[in-house]
């Protein structure tokens, strides 16, 4: 419906830039129509569609001053606009992104089944781990944080089959495998070098952890948020 009166909207605009007042007053009508039809869908936001921006739009029209229609229609953008920076990201993120609070899996370690958030959690902690050992000179002990968080790693990739019907391109990829591969290594030498790992380490984050939360975090935090939104 959205996008039918945008073509309405539009269609007036290109009418007017050609000089063809009836054409720009039939796409008035039915985007007049579809405004009104649209603002009852969610009657929530029936206040994010006040009428007198478009009747002065029509007032413009039937005037036929280019100047004066330009004027009204920049006036009813702006409601478009308002209205889209209010609640278009809320509206994907409710209705387009399937619910991360409703995913679980299995933790590889434990057996037991865990939320996704709480995966996420104990991977994150196995990750942290690695590097705390390796700076206090317990390579044992990184070599079992590392062995917990590859396991629960390889468990999250599994999850994003869940959303995605489609390979993995980024964050899990063959990219971030090798380098996870490259950590394994360098954590089984004899002598360790703690600013490799750190290195390798610092990859992982950039390139799997960090562009894959600047992705879907937004999209769960604003779920989150809104959990009354009907």
């Amino acid at each position: 419906a959205m996008q039918d009166m945008a073509r309405s909207f539009s269609g007036m605009a290109s009418d007017i830039f050609e000089n063809d007042l009836a054409n720009a007053r039939g796409n008035f009508k039915i985007f007049k129509k579809l405004y009104g039809d649209v603002a009852k869908m969610v009657p929530e936001w029936i206040p994010q569609y006040p009428p007198q921006p478009v009747e002065n739009l029509g007032a413009a029209l039937e005037g036929g001053q280019p100047a004066n229609i330009m004027t009204a229609m920049e006036e009813v953008g702006k409601v478009c606009h308002h209205c889209h920076l209010t609640y278009m990201v809320l509206a994907q993120q409710k209705y387009r992104w399937e619910d991360f609070g409703e995913i679980n899996v299995t933790d590889p370690l434990s057996g037991k089944e865990v939320s996704f958030g709480n995966l996420m959690l104990m991977m994150e902690t196995s990750f942290a781990g690695i590097g705390a050992d390796i700076e206090q000179g317990q390579k044992e002990n990184a070599l079992h944080q590392f062995e917990g968080f590859n396991a629960r790693f390889q468990a999250m990739v599994e999850t994003c089959m869940i959303c995605h019907d489609s390979e993995r391109k980024y964050y899990v990829d063959k990219k971030v495998m090798d380098i996870i591969a490259d950590l394994q290594i360098e954590l089984n030498k004899p002598a360790v070098e703690a600013g490799v790992v750190g290195g390798l380490m610092e990859s992982i984050g950039k390139e799997s952890c960090a562009r894959c939360h600047l992705v879907h975090i937004p999209a769960a935090y604003g779920q989150q948020n809104m959990k009354g939104l009907k």
